[in-house]
């Protein structure tokens, strides 16, 4: 579907931009080859009006102003190569020497510039035979530029009216929900004003290319016809919904009477419990009397320890003067040692002495 569309804008586009002065015809008959291929494939489209439209519509009508505007630099930088061409080719190979033979350079001229499509192309087999009326060179420049003008200014209008195709089919393709509003119907009545001002205006429209859009009109006017029918199978849906609320009100009765019996079991159980809590008293009654017999054993415990940490401190007490008694002769002891240590060392000096006097 998206090759078919890109096909007819370029069929489109190969048509009103083709320059009137080229006789070689290929941008007609590429157009034609194209329409019959894109006819082929519309039929195909016209069985199967599915979700694939939303793939069909921006890739034929999305590009096609640019496509256009494409076309439209194409038509200019080949008319600006034209003229210079033109300019390079006006330059006479042959000096002349009367008038007949300055005219006769100059119909030559403009029919090698006007790629053969002169008057002389018919007579060339008499030789030397020129046409008297022959047009100048200024004289198809300015027809060429009229012509050319002419189109721009088609292409601009016809430009104008694609992008308002494009607009109304975006604002078609967007998805939005149904409310049963008309806003849709409304987009469509706008694309085919712009169809049928596409036609009036741009007359050089050829009849396929206004034959494929209507197609794609249809579409949409089915799609929408598809999406009230959805609509009206959400309305039976929500029916459905609001039969199956009603039913679950009517269960919830039922199930108010299953609470009630459960608020009765409650009741009984509620009784056991009680029952339970007087048990539970009687077993902390005697947890009571068993705790306060371990008190009484814990204090007599507490008693007994209390002695003997008495009788360990005053041990400690005893050895601990013990301990100073022992520092004090280790102090003396250590005193004597120190004295005899010198007396020694005195000792020692003087025997020294002695033996170097000696």
């Amino acid at each position: 579907m998206a090759e078919c569309g890109s096909r007819i804008s370029l069929g489109i586009i190969g048509t009103s931009a083709t320059d009137p002065e080229d006789g070689d015809g290929e941008d007609e008959e590429q157009f034609n080859s194209k329409s019959d291929g894109c006819e082929a494939v519309k039929s195909d489209a016209s069985n199967t009006a599915d979700c694939r439209v939303e793939y069909y519509l921006p890739d034929t009508l999305g590009g096609l102003a640019e496509l256009w505007e494409q076309r439209l630099a194409e038509i200019r930088r080949r008319r600006d190569m034209r003229f210079e061409n033109e300019s390079t080719t006006a330059v006479p190979s042959v000096i002349c020497t009367s008038a007949q033979e300055s005219d006769h350079a100059s119909v030559t001229s403009n029919d090698a510039m006007s790629g053969g499509l002169s008057t002389r192309r018919g007579n060339a087999r008499f030789g030397s035979i020129r046409s008297p009326f022959a047009p100048s060179k200024d004289s198809i420049i300015l027809r060429r530029d009229q012509t050319i003008h002419e189109l721009e200014d088609v292409i601009y209008s016809n430009i104008d009216i694609i992008r308002r195709i494009k607009c109304a089919i975006d604002e078609i393709d967007t998805p939005v929900e149904w409310n049963g509003s008309t806003s849709s119907t409304d987009n469509i009545a706008l694309l085919k004003d712009a169809l049928l001002c596409l036609g009036s205006e741009g007359g050089w429209c050829k009849s396929a290319e206004i034959s494929s859009l209507q197609t794609k009109v249809k579409v949409l006017e089915s799609t929408i016809f598809m999406r009230g029918i959805q609509h009206e199978d959400l309305q039976k849906e929500l029916r459905r919904l609001n039969d199956t609320i009603n039913a679950m009100q009517a269960h919830t009765s039922l199930q108010e009477d299953e609470i009630e019996s459960l608020k009765a079991r409650v009741v009984t159980l509620e009784l056991r419990s009680k029952l339970q809590d007087d048990s539970v008293a009687s077993l902390e009654e005697a947890l009571v009397t068993q705790s306060k017999c371990y008190e009484l054993t814990i204090s007599n415990l507490e008693v007994e320890c209390e002695k003997k940490l008495s009788e360990i401190k005053s041990q400690g007490a005893t050895q601990e003067d013990q301990i100073k008694s022992l520092r004090a002769e280790i102090r003396e002891l250590q005193e004597e040692k120190r004295r005899a240590m010198e007396e020694m060392k005195k000792d020692f000096e003087l025997a020294q002495l002695e033996r170097q006097h000696i």
